[in-house]
Order: structure tokens, then C-alpha cells, then sequence
């Protein structure tokens, strides 16, 4: 009898199961041409696990547990759907152009296009306002992860260099760095302040950056900067503070660790191990002093803060900006810290007549190391440095791959830096002024039709001093002193003139 009831029990679990599955088919079309929707996102209201997307006709099929519920059908270019259902139905969706996405403004070069008439390869940077809360100090991280087809190459987390800017993938020449523009005029300098940014553009392909010639073969980050708000004047304060941390570090080898691969390597060559790596003739060697990857790393540092004051009128615009940046970078004893101004203004002169300015400074002090010379390096050094030696002697001094009483032990190391002599010894000064003012006047010669004058001047100086004191550890020591010594100036100035006309004679309704 028990028998039996099991088996009714398991018929009626698996009828329940059947009846409990429904499936929900459909088309997803464009309303405007009839066209199949391929990639169109369906999903389950309140269930983001539950969903699929149409094929390449169009046509979707979802099996689901619910029999009554809402699907949310979404295409990029099209406003997002809601759709109920109820039981196995087969469902006909037809999407809408979302018209403020086609008429979103885009930058292209000299000018401004609506989206939706683009048939260049030009992407936008989405949510700028949310991008420049983060904790980002310059254009390539602001760029990073937030534009398809860019890829941002980070520099081993050095203080002095920002990330490498790739639009169109590696090439075969040495230098593939994007142009950047910033308010129509080409732009040479440092890392403009996140929080002065508008609106970012990327053109990537060679139509839509040809205007610029040559110099766009890697393709253009067009910016533009903010402007004040019609009202009053708005004064607006933000910091931000943090701290960076190194994860998934190599583990060097402990001291017997490092003997033991010595001799390991000493016995398959068929040769005599060395007696640095016999624990009774060198015991010094086999007790572990210092793990030399995390002896370099440390928590790092970050402080951001900007103030903002601006406004606009009928016939008047302005910004002024102030900012300051200082990061502590990863490893000992390098970090970078940036000062940055910026005054921007327009004014209206008359119906026809206007000019404006805006004028750019930024001092910026960065002490970086070597992070990728395999030799010289200051992380693989790291790796090389034996376990046994401490950072310092008790005299303060650095320590060598092995002590002076011990220098007969001193070869079998090899010709090892001192990591963490590598980055605090130096003295660097290395700070870089930069100015870049632009004026315009814009005249409107009758309807439509207007002319442009632009002229922009930019200095930089960049000035940088290098103390290196000798190196006496054992290791690969050096008896001499190095002091390295230079001064840059540069200057540009870009005069353009433009003469636009622009009438729209008829747009057909969307």
C-alpha cells in the first residue's frame, strides 16, 4: 500500500511540474519599419535571471515557472517595453525609436551632430557627472571601461605616467597615442582635472577624425569643458580621500627556499653547489629576514579636492575652477601631486558679436621608479634579492645581498639592487608648469551663416633633478655619485579660423 502512494505522489509531483512550466514565444519588430529586432533583451520583470534575447529574425522563445507576468523588452536605440503575459501566448512587440537617444548631441571635431544622423564610428562617454565622483585624476582613467572599442593600458601603477589611450588596437609603430582636443583647440598639455569635464567624445575611425590629418592616424578624444548655469551663481565644494592597496602580489621565495633552488639547479647542470647555499658553511643564508615584495608595497594614499564657482546671465557665461590632487603611489617613497586652475567666460557684445575666453594652469611634482627594465627593475629586484639579507644594518645603512664579514658569500647572489635602496635613495625633483589660454571672437554674418576666430597659446616647462648617491652594499655596488640635470620649455599657439554655415531647410519627423 505504501508502495502505491508513492508512486501516485511522484505522478502527481511530476504532473504539477509539467503544468508548471509555460512558454512564452514572440517577434520584436521595429513600429517605424516592420524590420526584425536581432539582440532585443527580454526579461522577466523582477527577475533579472529569467531572460533571453531574439535571434537574427527577431524571435525569441522564454520558458518560464510563472504563467501570468511582464516581460521587459529593451534594443539599444529603441525605448525600453512592458509586455504582460498570460500562459503559453505567442507574443507580437514592436519597439519605438527612443528619440532622445537619436537626438543626443554628439561632438565631432569642429562642430556638434544629433546621434541619430552620425554614420561615422563615434562614441560618447555616458554619466560624466558619476564617472568625475569617482576617484579618477586624469582622462585615461575616466575613459576606462566606459567606451566601447578603447582600450586603457595601465602603466604598472606609476605615479609619473598615465594609462596608454589604445582607440583602434596595437599597431606597429612605437607611438599609437590618440590626439586629444579640448574645446576645439588641439591639446599637448598635462592631465586635465576630471571635474572640469562636460562631455567626451571618441572618434575612431578615420572618417570621422580626418579633419585633423596626420596627427588623428590614432584616432581623437574630443572634450569639452563646463560652462556656468543660468541663475545664480553656484558654489560648489567636493573632496574625496582614500586609500590604494597592491592585491595579488608575487611571493618571493623564502632563504631556504632560495638555497634549495640553487642547489637544485647546481646538481641537474652536473656542477658543485656553491657554498653561499650550504647551510653549515653559511648559515647567515638560510634564516628568512625580509620579504622583499612587501617591504617595497604599502597602502597607498589618495586626496582629491575641487571648488567650483559659476553662473550665467542673458548675455554672460562663466567657471572658475580650482583643484588639487596628491597620490602616494604604491611602492616606497613615489607619489605625484597636481595644482590646477581653470577661468572660462563668454560674453555676448551685441546681437551679433561674441567672445569669450579660457585659460587653463596646472603645476604638477611626480617621483616615480623603473618598474620594467628586467634588470635594473625595481620589482623584479624584489624577486632576485635573497630572503637572508635584512632592509637595513643596524646602522641604518642598506643592506647588501650579504654583510661585509660574509663577502665571500657576496658573488654567489649575483648583481642584485637593493629594491628598496632603489627607491628611496635618490633625490628627484621633477615639477612641470603648464599654461594654456585660448580666446575667441564669433561673428554672425547674417542667418545661418557665422565666422570664428580662435587663437590658443600654450607653455610648458618642465624641469627635472636627479641626485644619486653611490652604492656601497654588496650586491652590484657602484663607488660613484650621479646627479642628472635638465630644464624643457616648450611653446605652441594655434591660430583657427572657421566659417560655418548651418540652415535647417526641412527634417522629416521621427
Amino acid at each position: 500500500m505504501k508502495k502505491v502512494y508513492l508512486v501516485l505522489l511522484i505522478a502527481l509531483g511530476c504532473i504539477s511540474f509539467s503544468y508548471s512550466q509555460v512558454t512564452v514565444k514572440g517577434t520584436v519588430v521595429s513600429e517605424t519599419d516592420g524590420m526584425p529586432i536581432p539582440s532585443a533583451s527580454i526579461i522577466l520583470e523582477g527577475n533579472a535571471q529569467k531572460g533571453t534575447s531574439t535571434d537574427f529574425d527577431g524571435n525569441f522563445s522564454l520558458n518560464l515557472s510563472e504563467e501570468n507576468g511582464t516581460l521587459v523588452i529593451s534594443s539599444l536605440g529603441f525605448a525600453t517595453k512592458e509586455v504582460a503575459f498570460s500562459g503559453e501566448e505567442t507574443l507580437n512587440v514592436s519597439l519605438s525609436e527612443e528619440a532622445s537617444f537619436l537626438d543626443e548631441v554628439v561632438l565631432i571635431g569642429y562642430g556638434s551632430s544629433r546621434k541619430g544622423d552620425l554614420t561615422t564610428a563615434i562614441a560618447t562617454v555616458n554619466n560624466v557627472e558619476s564617472i568625475a565622483s569617482r576617484p579618477v585624476s586624469n582622462v585615461t582613467e575616466f575613459l576606462q571601461g566606459n567606451v566601447a572599442g578603447v582600450t586603457v593600458l595601465s602603466q604598472g601603477g606609476d605615479p609619473t605616467s598615465s594609462g596608454n589611450v589604445v582607440i583602434r588596437g596595437l599597431g606597429t609603430f612605437a607611438n599609437e597615442s590618440p590626439l586629444t582636443v579640448v574645446d576645439g583647440v588641439p591639446y599637448y598639455g598635462p592631465a586635465i582635472n576630471p571635474n572640469d569635464i562636460a562631455s567626451v567624445s571618441v572618434l575612431k575611425d578615420a572618417a570621422s577624425a580626418a579633419i585633423y590629418g596626420a596627427q588623428a592616424a590614432s584616432g581623437v578624444i574630443v572634450i569639452q569643458t563646463k560652462k556656468g548655469e543660468i541663475g545664480k551663481p553656484r558654489v560648489t565644494v567636493d573632496y574625496y580621500g582614500g586609500i590604494q592597496e597592491a592585491t595579488n602580489l608575487p611571493t618571493p621565495l623564502t632563504a631556504q627556499q632560495q638555497s634549495k633552488v640553487y642547489n637544485t639547479a647546481a646538481d641537474n647542470a652536473g656542477t658543485p653547489r656553491q657554498s653561499a647555499h650550504d647551510a653549515e658553511q653559511n648559515p647567515y643564508g638560510q634564516v628568512n629576514r625580509t620579504n622583499w615584495v612587501d617591504a617595497i608595497f604599502r597602502p597607498a594614499g589618495i586626496n582629491n579636492a575641487n571648488v567650483n564657482i559659476s553662473g550665467a546671465g542673458e548675455s554672460m557665461n562663466y567657471l572658475t575652477s580650482f583643484g588639487y590632487t596628491k597620490r602616494d603611489g604604491l611602492l616606497e617613497g613615489t607619489s605625484s601631486e597636481r595644482y590646477n586652475f581653470r577661468v572660462k567666460s563668454d560674453f555676448d557684445l551685441s546681437d551679433k558679436i561674441k567672445i569669450g575666453e579660457n585659460v587653463y594652469f596646472s603645476r604638477t611634482e611626480a617621483v616615480g621608479t623603473n618598474t620594467d627594465n628586467p634588470y635594473s627593475g625595481t620589482i623584479i629586484n624584489a624577486i632576485y634579492m635573497p630572503s637572508a639579507s635584512p632592509t637595513r644594518y643596524a646602522d641604518g645603512s642598506f643592506a647588501g645581498v650579504a654583510p661585509e664579514s660574509l663577502s665571500q658569500f657576496a658573488g654567489a647572489y649575483g648583481d642584485v639592487y637593493n629594491p628598496l635602496a632603489l627607491l628611496l635613495r635618490p633625490t628627484t625633483s621633477a615639477p612641470t608648469n603648464f599654461l594654456n589660454a585660448n580666446v575667441f571672437l564669433e561673428y554672425n554674418i547674417v542667418n545661418g551663416l557665422s565666422f570664428k576666430t580662435t587663437y590658443s597659446y600654450s607653455y610648458t616647462n618642465s624641469e627635472y633633478k636627479r641626485f644619486q648617491p653611490r652604492v656601497p652594499e654588496l650586491g652590484r655596488s657602484n663607488p660613484n655619485n650621479y646627479l642628472e640635470q635638465s630644464n624643457a620649455t616648450t611653446n605652441r599657439w594655434v591660430w583657427d579660423n572657421q566659417l560655418s554655415y548651418k540652415r535647417s531647410i526641412w527634417r522629416p519627423q521621427s
